[in-house]
């Protein structure tokens, strides 16, 4: 028998039935051999799985987990602090963008046919792999010809183009999404969203070639199946883009963001 773990992985002995013994599972008051070694597979399946040191340097297994959980904790803030510093901020038209340490606010003035955008820097995304985006909103304030598109934007502001994402015109919520210039698949969804004051996780899980499922605050909102993004279609892929625009009201529209960690996860 080998050393107690974690020292070495356990090597039990071998254990048989006695000659002419042959297991039967419905001999329920009876102990086969096979009923040892089951459980002999058991532990030397776990332990080789946890490896010789499953508490690395912290006092017991529970304490590094903990440890782990809150190394990708503080993780997830320092990605959402450098997706802040990465913002290319672009005021248009009277629009105004007040950003902060992982928050983001986006007004367009109360001028007729004024707008603000703001755009992440680009990266390019893998379409053989799953993408998973969230992002956290808090407050949107649109009128009643008001315009607010925020997106995973993988090309122009045209809606036609290669993009993911929700789009809000006066008080009707949209999900959609485009495909190099082709056409738009939107889905309205103001039913089961909400876009007043209060902290709402807004997201999608793209698996290019099959769908996209939008999820509000976790509940699956739309299916879309049709004008699909396909790799080649851009160029680049922006994290996150936000745009807010009046039409012919002279009201301050706008949109605050809380926590922006654009979350990717391939």
């Amino acid at each position: 028998m080998a050393a107690e773990y974690p020292s070495g992985v356990y090597s039990p002995r071998t254990k048989e039935n006695k000659s002419g013994v042959v297991y039967a599972a419905d001999k329920k008051t009876v102990t086969f051999a096979e009923d040892i070694t089951k459980l002999d597979d058991e532990v030397v399946a776990i332990e080789t799985e946890l490896g010789a040191n499953p508490r690395g340097d912290q006092a017991t297994v529970k304490a590094r987990l903990d440890y782990l959980d809150f190394f990708k904790t503080t993780f997830m803030r320092i990605c959402s602090l450098l997706f802040y510093e990465m913002l290319s901020a672009i005021e248009e038209d009277g629009g105004t963008i007040n950003a902060g340490v992982g928050q983001l606010s986006m007004y367009t003035g109360a001028v007729a046919d004024s707008s603000c955008r703001c755009e992440a820097l680009p990266r390019l995304l893998d379409y053989s792999k799953v993408i998973r985006w969230s992002i956290d909103v808090y407050k949107i304030n649109i009128s009643a010809n008001g315009q607010l598109l925020f997106q995973c934007d993988m090309d122009e502001w045209d809606l036609t183009g290669s993009h993911i994402g929700f789009k809000v015109i006066g008080s009707t919520v949209y999900a959609t999404n485009g495909n190099n210039y082709d056409a738009e698949t939107a889905t309205d969804i103001t039913a089961q969203v909400s876009i007043g004051t209060g902290l709402h996780k807004w997201g999608f899980v793209f698996t290019p070639g099959v769908n996209i499922k939008f999820y509000f605050d976790g509940v699956l909102v739309a299916t879309h199946t049709t004008n699909l993004p396909t790799s080649g279609s851009e160029v680049s892929d922006n994290l996150f883009s936000a745009r807010v625009w009046n039409d012919t009201d002279e009201i301050n529209n706008s949109i605050e963001f809380v926590d922006i960690a654009s979350e990717i996860d391939y």
